[in-house]
């Protein structure tokens, strides 16, 4: 390798480390943010984890609004439609089992039934993703700052979103801080 090229690849890793530092946001940021849209807790439910990302503050507030806006990461996503998909196939295993007597009114075996794999995997990442945004909007309500304010009002303001009372409940949280 040339010292030219060398030196263009250390310029490059540098001009890289910079901006994230420029960010401030850590590897250990990172993780943390992670941990808590993968946690189920809420608001109250794991103080130490709470107290964890306040200290860290508004440098974690991008990271939360890019969960909540895009919802979780494909790697995240593809272990996940592989569960389902298995957990899928042992439910259909299990209803087909002639020694195994379900009990269900006609119009519930029907509807069981009536699900396919596609569906059921569809259910779950839906599921996950609502899930994943919930939780990035209740780490906006330690970390977020006015940016944070505008995104959660959209989302209050959306008669058709599910997570509106979980962004009124964050704003309101926002405004008492």
């Amino acid at each position: 390798m040339s010292k030219k090229h060398t030196l263009g690849l250390a310029l490059t890793a540098g001009l890289a480390a910079g901006l994230l530092c420029a960010q401030g946001l850590t590897e250990a940021d990172r993780r943390l943010v992670r941990t808590w849209l993968l946690t189920d807790c809420g608001l109250g439910g794991n103080l130490k984890l709470e107290e964890q990302l306040t200290a860290r503050g508004p440098i974690l507030e991008a990271p939360f609004l890019e969960a909540l806006e895009k919802g979780p990461p494909a790697d995240e996503i593809a272990p996940l439609e592989r569960l389902a998909r298995e957990r899928f196939d042992k439910r259909q295993r299990s209803a087909n089992d002639p020694n195994r007597r379900i009990e269900m009114s006609p119009a519930d075996r029907e509807a069981y039934q009536g699900i396919t794999a596609d569906s059921f995997v569809a259910g779950e990442k839906n599921s996950f993703t609502l899930r994943w945004k919930s939780q990035a909007i209740a780490g906006l309500a330690l970390v977020g700052q006015a940016k944070a304010r505008q995104a959660l009002a959209a989302v209050e303001l959306d008669r058709s979103s599910p997570l509106r009372e979980n962004a009124a409940a964050a704003l309101k949280r926002l405004s008492g801080r």
